[in-house]
């Protein structure tokens, strides 16, 4: 539940408080003496006066506006693999589906009249586009292992892939929002002392360098000020890598 409210700017117009349902289903099992973990997971959510970003140029002024979808569904399944060959080893894989419709989506906008050249307040039916940030398609795979050195010390190493099919990050689905398909891999080594609280850390983030971004917004213009409507995409971290260096005192 969230409740509802008032946008700060007085133009925006107040939004409605949003309800959610939510029934979730899973079972989790452990198979091969405890070495294999297998869990699946199925939910369905029910939104009624979804709260959504979207955004705006009022008075020549860009601002982030919020607004109701009267109902959407989003339905879903995840599996998950964890697999232990060794005390050593470690192997893991999640895939996982979602889908997500607006059954009820209308808003009221302004734009301009092509005919008379002035601003019109209009009713729009968005409910054929697709939510925001509900690739169909996610998967994970992982993989770990420890090297138990002499002197007690040991070396970890952790390698991981993600993967996240077509998105879109605006609410009208606009070209400049879409996000590809995409894989982003990390990894990261770790020495730990034999006393067992030192440990230093080597770590690479998104190693391939890929571009991407989290989040977009469509800002869209009074008729007045239409000139100003443009696209705002927020951009994700490069490739990142770096050392860590901790200690625990105390007992």
């Amino acid at each position: 539940y969230s409740s509802g409210g008032f946008n700060q700017d007085i133009a925006m117009r107040p939004y409605k408080p949003e309800v959610s349902g939510n029934w979730e289903f899973g079972v989790k099992s452990l198979i091969r003496d405890g070495r294999v973990q297998a869990n699946a997971t199925s939910f369905y959510t029910v939104y009624e006066e979804q709260q959504l970003t979207v955004g705006r140029v009022v008075e020549g002024q860009p601002t982030a506006d919020l607004i109701n979808a009267q109902e959407a569904h989003l339905y879903g399944i995840e599996v998950e693999i964890i697999a232990a060959p060794t005390d050593d080893l470690t192997f893991g894989a999640s895939w996982g589906y979602l889908d997500g419709k607006y059954k009820q989506f209308d808003v009221q906008d302004n734009l301009l009249d092509p005919v008379t050249g002035e601003g019109i307040i209009v009713d729009r039916d968005l409910t054929n586009v697709d939510p925001i940030k509900t690739p169909d398609v996610t998967l994970t795979l992982s993989g770990s292992y420890v090297w138990h050195m002499d002197g007690g010390h040991n070396l970890a190493a952790h390698l991981g892939a993600n993967y996240t099919s077509r998105s879109w990050n605006s609410l009208e689905n606009k070209l400049a929002s879409k996000q590809d398909p995409l894989w982003l891999m990390d990894a990261r080594v770790t020495w730990t002392a034999a006393n067992g609280r030192t440990e230093v850390a080597v770590w690479a983030r998104n190693l391939t360098d890929q571009e991407y971004f989290s989040g977009a917004l469509d800002f869209t213009g009074d008729p007045e000020t239409l000139p100003l409507q443009f696209n705002s995409t927020y951009t994700m971290p490069p490739r990142m890598f770096g050392i860590e260096l901790s200690h625990t005192f105390g007992g």
